[in-house]
């Protein structure tokens, strides 16, 4: 945890590491103690650049399968070892759903998530399929 002092804007802050969640206050600074105002935080975790994280899902013998993504993404996407599965998700908050939607089982394939973090939404479009 540090802080620093922004004398113009933009504010440039050096030395962060790549592809990291930062979670960024503001504060007015004022001559006067007496008249500091309460720090403002940014309401999600603000990554640096990419901005994407790959999480774990190895095989399931259910149909069905809820993965913790660790914090809420702006989307998120299937990475596949082989094969033709047909998988669907749904996202709600850090949790997504992935549903085998081709058959009535689970799948025998390692699956993966890859999700992009929702600060980044309306600054740079996702390259999720690299």
């Amino acid at each position: 945890r540090g802080t620093m002092e922004c004398p113009a804007t933009p504010c440039v802050v050096p030395g962060l590491s790549r592809n990291t969640p930062y979670e960024v206050g503001v504060e007015e600074a004022c001559p006067s103690p007496l008249k500091m105002a309460p720090q403002a935080l940014a309401p999600l975790a603000l990554w640096t650049l990419p901005g994407v994280w790959d999480v774990f899902v190895g095989t399931s013998q259910t149909n069905s399968l809820v993965v913790d993504i660790s914090q809420p993404a702006r989307m998120c996407t299937v990475i596949k070892e082989c094969c033709n599965d047909e998988v669907f998700i749904c996202r709600a908050g850090s949790l997504v759903t992935m549903t085998r939607a081709d058959v009535p089982g689970g799948w025998g394939q390692r699956l993966s998530l890859r999700c992009s973090a929702l600060s980044l939404d309306g600054v740079v479009a996702a390259e999720l399929s690299q």
